[in-house]
């Protein structure tokens, strides 16, 4: 928490919202300003810059730990079941509401006039942001963060 009062005012409240939300403090805070950089804020060869790449992390590890908690608490339940209810759990109208509902959307930087047509812009940063919780602290983390911070909510 000492790196928190280094930071500027604006940074600071960034960065708890952030923690608020992941319920731990990031290692490499750059990943997570990464995920919440959308591709309109971005141009030209900056897009690297943006959360795509996150994004298509995230979607990967969010699958496999939905699929990991699924499995486990739901012993007696068949195949047809756990792919349907991963697949809502995961679906772009569910990873919108959780965005919002979790103030992910106060984090995303993003050029309004370029994103209008994008209505899946929190859903994709909740993907990158998983993406993020990866590669800074690994699977484990992110099914703490899935299990912990969003399922058990």
């Amino acid at each position: 928490m000492d790196k928190i009062r280094l930071l500027s005012k604006k940074d600071r409240e960034s960065y708890l919202l952030l923690y608020s939300i992941l319920g731990f403090v990031p290692d490499d805070i750059s990943l997570y300003r990464l995920a919440m950089t959308h591709s309109s804020s971005a141009s030209g060869a900056r897009k690297l810059g943006c959360n795509e790449r996150l994004e298509f992390l995230g979607d990967a590890v969010l699958s496999s730990v939905t699929a990991d908690f699924l499995y486990s608490n739901f012993r007696k339940e068949r195949e047809g079941f756990l792919t349907n209810t991963r697949s809502k759990i995961v679906s772009r109208e569910s990873l919108n509401r959780l965005a919002e509902q979790i103030g992910l959307l106060k984090l995303i930087k993003f050029n309004a006039r370029q994103s209008a047509h994008n209505s899946y812009m929190g859903g994709n940063a909740f993907e990158a942001l998983v993406g993020a919780i990866y590669l800074d602290r690994g699977y484990d983390y992110c099914k703490y963060f899935m299990e912990e911070r969003i399922i058990g909510q």
